[in-house]
Parts: C-alpha cells; sequence; structure tokens
C-alpha cells in the first residue's frame, strides 16, 4: 500500500471523530467555549490556518483584508444563523471550504479580490454552521466573541507563516495546504457516505 493511500485510510478513519466532535458547544455559549471551538475544532482550525497562508503570501491590504472578511463574514453569518433552523448543506460547505481554500493557498497566481470574495463566502459558511451549533436560548455573543478572537489568532499565525519567503519555508506552505486539502476531501467523503 503506497504512502499517500495510507494517509487517506487513516484520515478516514481519523476525520469523523475530529471534525465532527465541535469541542465547546456541549456546556454554555462562554467566550470561553467559543475562543477553543477554533483552536480544537480541527476543521475551523485548517480553514483559519489556510486562510492565513494564502493571506499571507498576498501584498498590501489583501494581506490582511482576507482575515478581516473571514472573521466579518463568519461573525455575520453566526448572528443570522442564531435566527433560523440549521440548513442540511452547511456541514458540506465547510468540507468544501476546506478542499476550496487549501487549493487557493497552494496557488501560485491569485486574483486577490476574486479570493476575497471566496474567503468572505466560506467565513459565512463557518459562522452559519457554528451559530446553529451553540447550545442555550441566549443570543450566544459572548461565544461568537471568542470565536472571532481565536480565528483572528489562528489566521495571524497563518499570515506570519505564509509572509515568510524562504524556499524551506514554503515548501512546508505547500505541504500543510496541501494536508488541508486532503482533510476536506476525507471530511467530504465522510459526510456524504454517512
Amino acid at each position: 500500500m503506497e504512502t499517500s493511500s495510507r494517509i487517506l485510510a487513516l484520515s478516514l478513519i481519523v476525520v469523523p471523530s475530529l471534525a465532527l466532535a465541535h469541542p465547546g458547544h456541549d456546556e454554555t455559549a462562554t467566550f470561553f467555549a467559543g475562543f477553543m471551538h477554533p483552536l480544537l475544532g480541527i476543521d475551523h482550525l485548517l480553514a483559519a490556518l489556510a486562510v492565513g497562508l494564502l493571506a499571507g503570501r498576498c501584498q498590501g491590504a489583501w494581506r490582511w483584508a482576507m482575515p478581516a472578511m473571514f472573521v466579518a463574514a463568519m461573525l455575520l453569518a453566526f448572528v443570522f444563523a442564531r435566527a433560523i433552523p440549521p440548513m442540511a448543506m452547511a456541514e458540506l460547505l465547510v468540507a468544501v471550504s476546506l478542499i476550496a481554500l487549501g487549493v487557493f493557498a497552494l496557488m501560485e497566481r491569485r486574483a486577490p479580490a476574486l479570493l476575497l470574495i471566496a474567503v468572505g463566502f466560506f467565513g459565512g459558511v463557518h459562522g452559519f454552521v457554528h451559530g446553529g451549533e451553540v447550545p442555550g436560548d441566549g443570543s450566544g455573543i459572548a461565544y461568537a466573541v471568542g470565536l472571532g478572537v481565536a480565528t483572528a489568532i489562528a489566521h495571524g499565525a497563518g499570515v506570519f507563516a505564509g509572509a515568510r519567503v524562504e524556499r524551506g519555508i514554503q515548501l512546508a506552505i505547500k505541504l500543510i495546504a496541501g494536508l488541508i486539502c486532503m482533510f476536506g476531501v476525507a471530511l467530504l467523503g465522510i459526510l456524504v457516505v454517512s
């Protein structure tokens, strides 16, 4: 069995428990629970890291516009999701976002305006999913603030890594982006099968 097949098989075994566990949703809608989700929820962490890697390789205002767009769209969709019932396709779109954001981070040439739109859309997808999952009858504002702060920190880590131009770092970034894509494909497969 070749290495890529082994990695895919392992991903299909491990991914359901990691991606669908969504830590932080089982207690209350506190700041701490919201803050911990992007750090412990592997799907959210990988999306935030991919946005940061993508943004870190951009120049000027685009470098910070992408993380800002993701967080703003995520928080807006979070509020919207609190008012309506969850959508069945939302989790599938989270998986698609990992694939797309990973591919975008791998690309050498970019159209920053189009990427900004895509990043905003995927930020909205993540916000919608998480807004619908937060426990309790309240507004979830404390949770949303924690979610936004931790996501911004994860974006910052990705921007820092993505901005490094040394050859070894660029290879590591491409490896990470490829792994994000693979995780998204595995998650999508699991969601479609289940």
